[in-house]
């Protein structure tokens, strides 16, 4: 009897280490981008592929005469200060409207950094867009009644990069220069009826910690046009 109980003790206490061996053996190495847990992409991992970068992507379209769309685009975005007050006393709005109006001293704006606000430009139709671009902060003097001026882009932020997003997932990567001018990037023509621009950085501020936009431009055709 205690021989037979020895006997199984010993195949019992062996399929215990055989259980844990298989247990720890290593499994495949995680392919790069893999985290190796459950929450993967699935199969193909296509949740872990690039953007496709609008500079490089094929024109969806030939655009041969382009012009400006903001006029056809609603703004809106992600956030926006409260109205303010001038030096001269009058009300000043900061809703995203103003970065579609054409006029460079008026501003869209957020209180602080601005790193990761998203503004969205909404077409009734699809258009074909070649050109984007911003002034990257507020490009106004402003006047006191006794004759004092305070220069808002060297006092707020500027933003320094953005992205730029189209509808079927192109993106571009603009960096922006310490400059008040527009600056635009051209592309081959990205048919979409949305654009997105994300603030990717921001720079630091003269004493107004603000991150504004004064003025987006968007150029191209709306694809009806384009026959």
């Amino acid at each position: 009897m205690v021989l037979a109980v020895l006997l199984v003790g010993v195949v019992l206490g062996g399929t215990l280490l055989l259980s844990d061996d298989d247990d720890g053996e290593p499994g495949p190495a995680p392919e790069a981008g893999d985290a190796g847990g459950s929450g993967g992409s699935g199969a193909g991992g296509s949740g872990d592929e690039a953007a496709p970068d609008a500079e490089e992507a094929a024109p969806d379209l030939d655009v041969p005469e382009p012009r400006p769309l903001t006029d056809l685009a609603t703004a809106s975005a992600s956030r926006t200060a409260p109205a303010g007050t001038s030096l001269d006393g009058s009300r000043v709005e900061y809703g995203a409207e103003n970065l579609v109006d054409g006029d460079t001293s008026t501003t869209w704006r957020v209180e602080g950094d601005g790193t990761g606000e998203v503004l969205t430009f909404a077409f009734d139709e699809e258009v074909a867009v070649t050109t984007v671009g911003l002034v990257n902060g507020y490009d106004k003097v402003d006047t006191a009644p006794d004759g004092g001026e305070v220069d808002w882009y060297a006092r707020n932020r500027h933003v320094t990069q953005v992205r730029w997003t189209f509808d079927d997932g192109r993106v571009l990567e603009q960096d922006l220069a310490d400059d008040r001018a527009m600056q635009t990037v051209t592309i081959p023509a990205a048919r979409t009826s949305t654009v997105q621009l994300e603030i990717v950085a921001v720079s630091g501020h003269g004493g107004a910690d603000r991150t504004p936009i004064s003025e987006v431009e968007l150029d191209g055709a709306p694809v009806a046009e384009l026959g």
